[in-house]
């Protein structure tokens, strides 16, 4: 846990916001994790897996798992194996988190696709929507800066792949494979 002398208002006033299971206070105490995130280390982890487990709405989930713990993934790699763990927990929104928590990197042209490809390989026949659309989200994402490395990942698993999966991972790739400009969609 953050040292309350050295970051007191990260410590204490999102856990005080948090406290009360109104969404407005859980909202600003989101807002303040993500806002200091670059405070935040290891260690910090089980706090922000509680508020995760207890989100149970994407509203706040996402911008803990996409903004707080993705960013602390890529400066602390040895996170992967908590987001090992996430990705195959029984609650969906920690599964959601694990994929979210790839989701900085992976956006920038860099990060752990092998990773992410692995989750979504042992995810993509859920039945739960908010998998299948956070599936498709981080594709669509990834494939802004590699559409060809999205292409190929998903064209073997087009079958298995739901269709709202399948329609947020190809907005993107209306471009060529190789990056070229936009091909006209008929209809």
């Amino acid at each position: 846990m953050l040292s309350r002398a050295t970051h007191p208002f990260i410590s204490e006033e999102p856990v005080f916001l948090w406290s009360r299971p109104v969404h407005e206070r859980r909202m600003t105490a989101a807002a303040l994790f993500e806002l200091n995130s670059q405070l935040l280390d290891t260690e910090d982890v089980p706090l922000l897996e509680r508020r995760l487990l207890e989100s149970r709405t994407w509203a706040l989930v996402d911008g803990i798992a996409a903004s707080v713990v993705g960013p602390l993934a890529e400066r602390r790699p040895a996170l992967g194996s908590v987001l090992n763990r996430w990705a195959s927990d029984d609650d969906f929104w920690i599964c959601r988190s694990a994929l979210l928590g790839l989701l900085p990197g992976l956006r920038q042209g860099a990060g752990d696709f092998e990773r992410f490809s692995r989750y979504a390989d042992s995810m993509l026949d859920d039945k739960e929507f908010f998998i299948r659309k956070t599936i498709g989200w981080v594709l669509r994402d990834t494939a802004r800066k590699r559409p060809g490395m999205v292409f190929e990942w998903l064209l073997p698993r087009a079958g298995r792949a739901s269709g709202v999966t399948l329609r947020e991972a190809v907005k993107p790739l209306g471009r060529a494979a190789d990056g070229g400009p936009r091909r006209p969609v008929k209809r």
